[in-house]
């Protein structure tokens, strides 16, 4: 991107909203060449205005984006009225801090309507649509051509339904999917890629979660087809679950019960001769905290029961009684000792 030396300018900026949205920030100094205060103000100022501003993840029509601007509009004409009085009543300063605040607000709320509505909308071949989620946050939303997903927290997913027939998804993090049957389509499937695997379904119900290297997929109803790198294919049935190593492609079934890997969408987590070491990495991907597990031979201890997966201080409470272990939790920093 070229230099950015306003606020309404970084906002307005394709490649600092992409930024801005992305699961995992770069340095924002090294990508946007941040090299003063002043710089670094504007920049910090841009975040909080769009953090205040950040849009539900839903399809916002065109006649609520117009509609939108025109309150917008009318909340600008009264404020510069309002705040003329304000300047010349009180010290010129006022003015210059309180109106740029406001047009960083027009802009912000007419550039996340559009681009809330811009994603939402057919393109010349199909309906497209992206959904993101924070830590803590669930999703539940429906594609254009019936399919049901519930997105898991810290992921993202964005879809191609082109033509009611070819339906394709891109996914980073987890996700259930209930998928709609077209058998009458010249070309049913609905495909989920994932890392380095694409997932081909007709119609089934199952889940599919990538962390750290590896992709783990399983089968509640249907049948699904794996399709890895080097032309690697497994085919599963309805129960299975099977990890795909993203390094070296390779197929495992996995032991574990299937039902483990839809607890999420109760609430709930499963710990099913759960190692900590597997827990910790459960916690930090939703709740987005650190966990350090001082020993090694601690990390390996397992745990068996359920545990609901929205208060983190009740896992803590679990972990400390079952395994007897201190924990210590601040600053969104867990240590195991």
């Amino acid at each position: 991107m070229n230099k950015s030396n306003t606020v309404e300018e970084f906002i307005s900026d394709e490649e600092f909203q992409n930024w801005f949205y992305s699961k995992d920030r770069m340095d924002p100094i090294q990508k946007f060449s941040i090299a003063s205060e002043v710089e670094q103000k504007i920049f910090d100022e841009a975040v909080i205005v769009m953090e205040n501003l950040r849009p539900e993840k839903k399809a916002v029509a065109k006649e609520v984006v117009q509609a939108e601007w025109q309150k917008v509009q009318s909340i600008l004409e009264k404020s510069t009225s309002d705040q003329q009085v304000i300047v010349e009543e009180s010290q010129p300063a006022a003015k210059s801090r309180f109106m740029p605040i406001m047009r960083y607000a027009a802009a912000a709320v007419l550039l996340l309507l559009g681009f809330a509505w811009f994603q939402s909308q057919p393109t010349e071949t199909g309906q497209t649509s992206t959904h993101v989620t924070n830590y803590q946050e669930k999703l539940n939303f429906l594609l254009a051509d019936g399919t049901e997903v519930n997105l898991a927290s810290h992921s993202s997913m964005r879809s191609a339904i082109i033509d009611g027939s070819q339906r394709e998804v891109w996914l980073e993090g987890e996700a259930f999917f209930h998928v709609t049957k077209r058998p009458d389509q010249e070309n049913p499937e609905f495909v989920v890629h994932v890392g380095g695997l694409d997932v081909v379904v007709l119609g089934t119900q199952f889940n599919v979660l990538q962390r750290n290297e590896s992709v783990i997929i399983a089968l509640k109803e249907g049948s699904v087809r794996l399709m890895g790198k080097g032309n690697k294919e497994l085919l599963m049935a309805p129960g299975e679950v099977v990890h795909f190593d993203l390094t070296d492609h390779t197929f495992e079934k996995g032991s574990r019960d299937d039902a483990y890997y839809y607890a999420w969408l109760e609430d709930k987590i499963i710990l099913d001769e759960t190692t900590l070491r597997e827990l910790s990495v459960v916690i930090q991907d939703k709740f987005g905290v650190s966990v350090q597990i001082k020993e090694e031979a601690l990390r390996n201890r397992k745990l068996s029961g359920v545990v609901p997966d929205k208060d983190l201080q009740v896992i803590i409470n679990a972990i400390k009684s079952t395994l007897d272990v201190n924990v210590d939790y601040e600053n969104k920093d867990i240590v195991i000792y």
